[in-house]
């Protein structure tokens, strides 16, 4: 794939020479860093082996850095020849750029490299994994996607039947929902505007203005819907189940551009499922959108 379709990383340009790959290894990979560095001396003055490493890193990094389509984990293919020249350059003492380097001197830069490397990447991996600053965070999932899985796999670890709960995912990027709940034999992943029909024929919904509707109501509500969406999210999800019933409770924040300014809405939701031949299917449903409380009246 070479098509840029977003990917590229025009801050990164100079002139015609695109340097995102070296910016990440100084941010990230000082081993690979320094590997680099001792391309251009076996390139000059090595045996065959290490000199073919050398032409072949610097000829990958050079042609990855022209071609316009940019993610991260394109730099697995751009490192490991580096590594492998900073192991040669570790392993005996060699002369570098015309003075002796003793091979316990080598040893420590290579520790220290690493060390660095290290500290990069626990703090990247533990800590800032979500922060948009860091370049190596690209399409990353937010924790409170835990909010719906960890309910979900706590009662499945409590009793193996929930495994096989019934539940539909609607959204046009779902991923890593199926790997993270992929022991669960029957939920389905769909489009948001291609809905399955989870909802039982005798289906009644009260909407937040007080309203009432049936399925053919809500999955033409659905269908329709088309308000900006920048951020959501669920809080205080609880099931309950009472035999065949199953009770949903939770609050949604949305939070989208409304004239122009940036306006949170918050509603909570109860829904109750029946398992019929099977199959859970949602057969009542209450929104009410909650509002700031007023100030109390001064006496």
């Amino acid at each position: 794939m070479t098509g840029a379709a977003g990917h590229e990383k025009s801050s990164y340009q100079f002139g015609s020479f695109n340097y995102y790959w070296i910016a990440l290894m100084a941010r990230y990979e000082w081993p690979a860093l320094l590997g680099l560095f001792l391309c251009f001396t076996y390139i000059l003055r090595s045996e065959a082996r290490l000199r073919y490493l050398g032409i072949y890193g610097c000829g990958v990094l050079l042609a990855y850095s022209f071609i316009p389509y940019k993610t991260p984990w394109c730099v697995i293919s751009i490192l490991w020849p580096f590594y492998f020249l900073l192991g040669a350059f570790a392993t005996a003492a060699t002369k570098f750029f015309g003075y002796d380097m003793p091979a316990a001197v080598a040893k420590v830069v290579l520790m220290v490299s690493l060390a660095a490397s290290a500290f990069a990447s626990i703090r990247l991996n533990f800590y800032q994994f979500t922060n948009e600053r860091e370049p190596y965070v690209y399409v990353q999932t937010f924790p409170e996607i835990q909010v719906l899985t960890k309910p979900l796999l706590e009662m499945a670890g409590k009793d193996p039947r929930y495994y096989h709960l019934q539940g539909h995912i609607l959204l046009d990027s779902y991923y890593p929902l199926p790997w993270m709940l992929g022991d669960f034999t029957r939920i389905g992943y769909y489009k948001k505007d291609e809905p399955p029909e989870p909802l039982d024929a005798d289906f009644v919904v009260t909407y937040d203005n007080g309203t009432r509707g049936g399925k053919a109501e809500e999955l033409a509500l659905a269908a329709s819907f088309n308000q900006q969406i920048d951020d959501s999210a669920l809080e205080d999800f609880t099931i309950r189940l009472y035999g065949n019933t199953a009770v949903v409770q939770f609050t949604l924040h949305l939070l989208g551009p409304i004239q122009g300014k940036p306006v949170e809405i918050v509603y909570r939701y109860i829904d109750v499922w029946v398992l019929r031949e099977a199959s859970w299917r949602c057969v009542a449903s209450q929104s009410t959108r909650v509002t700031a409380p007023r100030d109390a009246p001064a006496n």
